[in-house]
């Protein structure tokens, strides 16, 4: 029996980020069609367990509205971005978990996971031409850019930072993801410190980012050689899928490349096919 934090989280993952439901299946080790089931179990009950359900909540009108209003002002927000704006205008201890906003977004706004990933395409465009007018300006060569995954000020001061030289040198460019909880000013003031640059990536483009087609990679790896023994023996298993994966010498470059990364300049086009689509 899984536990309902971890429906919830594969939920998450698929509504309100538009994940398929067997990416989702593959990220948490369970059948796409489970995810499937657990999704349609939550749009008739509003809950993810059965015989668990929840008690219909009265939400305050003002952040009905506030929430209405945000989400249509911010197409490609994050679930944890609206949770941080919730809690900063409402209060820390109003209950916004990430079970209640779904919920909230459901079934007192309306708004189905299909209405949102129609909103997010139609705004994607227009964040990916901002996010390259402004990477045009500073990038030269693939050796400046630097991207963290899921990162602190605190951690960036013990692995990042004191690797980091000032524009235009070698990793003189931080990339991050554009959720807003990595949008701290002292992370800023802290990249800004030792002369580099602070770049964020435009929302919902993983295809930009050379750290998760590399978790893409490592993902189909473990689906196909280790699919029985990855969860006796991670960290074993972990290694060696990693050797598999970077074996090539030139699979670095390659994968810059591949996100439109190129050793002579931007690779124009391939921003240029996510902006028609």
């Amino acid at each position: 029996m899984y536990s309902a934090d971890f429906r919830w989280r594969a939920i998450t993952l698929h509504c309100a980020y538009n994940a398929p439901c067997e990416q989702v299946g593959r990220i948490f080790g369970v059948s796409g069609r489970t995810v499937r089931r657990w999704y349609k179990f939550f749009k008739s009950t509003g809950h993810v367990m059965p015989n668990n359900y929840v008690s219909s909540r009265v939400w305050d009108p003002a952040l009905l509205a506030f929430v209405g209003t945000y989400v249509k002002e911010h197409p490609c927000f994050y679930a944890e971005e609206l949770q941080v704006e919730m809690r900063a205008r409402f209060g820390e201890g109003k209950g916004f978990s990430a079970p209640s906003i779904l919920r909230l977004l459901k079934f007192d706004l309306g708004l189905r996971r299909k209405v949102i990933e129609r909103r997010v395409r139609e705004a994607v465009p227009q964040e990916i031409e901002a996010f390259l007018t402004k990477i045009r300006y500073w990038y030269v060569y693939p050796e400046q850019l630097v991207f963290v995954d899921e990162t602190s000020k605190n951690s960036l001061d013990s692995s990042v930072l004191l690797r980091m030289n000032p524009w235009p040198l070698p990793r003189s460019i931080v990339m991050l993801d554009n959720a807003c909880i990595h949008m701290y000013p002292a992370l800023e003031a802290a990249i800004h410190s030792v002369g580099a640059v602070l770049l964020f990536l435009p929302p919902y483009c993983p295809q930009f980012n050379p750290i998760e087609i590399m978790f893409g990679q490592l993902k189909r790896w473990l689906a196909r050689h280790a699919n029985l023994t990855f969860p006796l023996y991670p960290e074993n298993v972990l290694e060696v899928a990693i050797r598999a994966c970077v074996k090539s010498e030139d699979i670095g470059v390659n994968l810059f490349r591949h996100c439109g990364y190129c050793p002579a300049g931007l690779a124009e086009e391939v921003f240029a096919a996510d902006m028609e689509q």
